[in-house]
């Protein structure tokens, strides 16, 4: 097997046997990112020096890091001191940061190698690929679809083998949505369970997780970045064991629809029909809006999840906005300057009371937990898009977001020989307890 195959647990005991150098693992990732990220911009910055020098006195160092010699990426919304981080903004395009996100210096710290930054869309916050000021990352499946937003350059980079893992963050399915068009793992973390210090991320449905090559190495990753790095301030940080919690046979599970059912392709809801007949073959319980007042109730609630969750981020999104409008506004897209148009139209009042919605239904949410283990929904409504004009539909990867709960997206589908993501969706601070189902 090539080594830029290997999943992390692989790596680790490889490079633990001497099968192979941290040297020669950083190397094979390296030539294979000159061969394959002119096609797909997946990165736009290449840290090839530095990642060997690392991986040299990676090879040398007896300090027994956990992730010794491990190359990965980073999202370009995340600081690295000496870099030059645009969080997909022109305006950004020179600046260079003076300290390192702590979830990024901790990963470090264990001894993981960063191989480069991502590409993503404008401030990770767009639907159109024509806002990421450096270009569009294209599909590894098909380079005439989008891998998704705004995390589509982290989950680019592993679906094609040119990063062991990546870091990425979701407000709205970031990571989910991304990780579904490229068939990859994608796990958003709970609300707070890793800390967002020392990045351009700070709305509050937003959290960080991982883009991977199997459902061991998204916890491992999030599990070493959190119980280094922590929680963000006032969040406990992830919690769990160190490796993958055991499978458990689940109570229950409750089926969420959402609103993006409607426009689903027939292939997904047929794709999902059969999974949750699967489920129910093998002797799971499952509930939905049919038979369970409680589902119906929050289902209702999400339906407007998507328009709830895109206007409480563009008014906390509204600065620093408004300082780069004034700075220079020709530096900002069209999209950008219509959502401070819209922040600057609201209200304080207005948030008060979509906080309070968000609330309403984060309530109706937890009732569930005394019967379900975990909601199962798809990741999107579709394969990726044919077309790079859009980061695809995200109605089905929101809900979670706007839930603030953690959520896996797992490539369970092929659809016309693309992937396409089965979503589990858990409860507050039960990321392990997700894992397990």
């Amino acid at each position: 097997m090539s080594l830029f195959h290997l999943t992390l647990k692989e790596a680790l005991h490889g490079l633990k046997k001497k099968e192979f150098t941290a040297e020669e693992l950083t190397k094979a990732f390296l030539k294979r990112i000159g061969s394959f990220n002119k096609d797909l911009n997946a990165f736009l910055s290449i840290y090839e020096k530095e990642a060997e020098e690392r991986a040299q006195s990676s090879d040398t160092s007896s300090d027994g890091a956990l992730l010794s010699g491990i190359p990965f990426a980073v999202k370009d919304n995340m600081l690295r001191f000496g870099d030059i981080a645009t969080a997909g903004s022109k305006i950004l395009g020179n600046y260079k940061s003076s300290y390192t996100a702590t979830a990024v210096k901790r990963l470090e710290d264990s001894g993981a190698i960063v191989l480069g930054r991502t590409n993503l869309d404008e401030f990770a916050m767009g639907s159109s690929t024509e806002n990421s000021a450096f270009g569009t990352t294209k599909n590894p499946w098909d380079i005439s679809r989008v891998p998704g937003g705004s995390s589509g350059g982290s989950a680019a980079t592993v679906a094609a083998d040119l990063a062991m893992f990546a870091l990425g963050s979701d407000t709205g399915g970031s990571i989910r949505q991304p990780a579904s068009f490229c068939g990859c793992f994608g796990y958003k973390a709970s609300l707070g369970a890793i800390n967002r210090g020392g990045s351009y991320d700070h709305l509050s449905q937003s959290c960080w997780g991982a883009l991977a090559a199997s459902l061991d190495d998204a916890w491992l990753l999030a599990r070493t970045t959190s119980s280094r790095a922590g929680g963000d301030p006032g969040w406990p940080g992830l919690m769990g064991p160190d490796t993958v919690p055991p499978a458990t046979r689940p109570r229950a599970l409750a089926v969420l629809h959402t609103a993006g059912w409607t426009s689903a392709a027939q292939g997904a809801q047929h794709a999902f029909e059969d999974a949750i007949g699967a489920l129910r073959t093998g002797g799971i319980e499952v509930g939905s809006r049919e038979d369970d007042p409680n589902i119906a109730a929050l289902e209702t609630s999400l339906l407007n999840a998507l328009p709830l969750s895109r206007d409480i981020n563009t008014w906390e999104f509204r600065w620093p906005l408004n300082t780069y409008f004034r700075r220079s506004p020709d530096q900002l897209s069209d999209a950008m300057k219509e959502r401070l148009r819209a922040a600057e139209s609201m209200s304080l009042e207005s948030y008060r009371m979509l906080l309070q919605e968000r609330a309403r239904v984060r309530a109706l949410h937890a009732k569930l937990e005394t019967h379900y283990d975990a909601c199962v929904t798809l990741a999107a409504s579709g394969v990726a898009p044919v077309g790079l004009a859009s980061t695809g539909d995200p109605t089905f990867a929101v809900p979670a977001s706007l839930l603030g709960v953690p959520a896996l997206s797992l490539p369970a589908f092929r659809i016309d020989a693309l992937p396409l993501g089965l979503q589990l969706i858990g409860f507050e601070q039960c990321d392990a307890r997700l894992f397990s189902v």
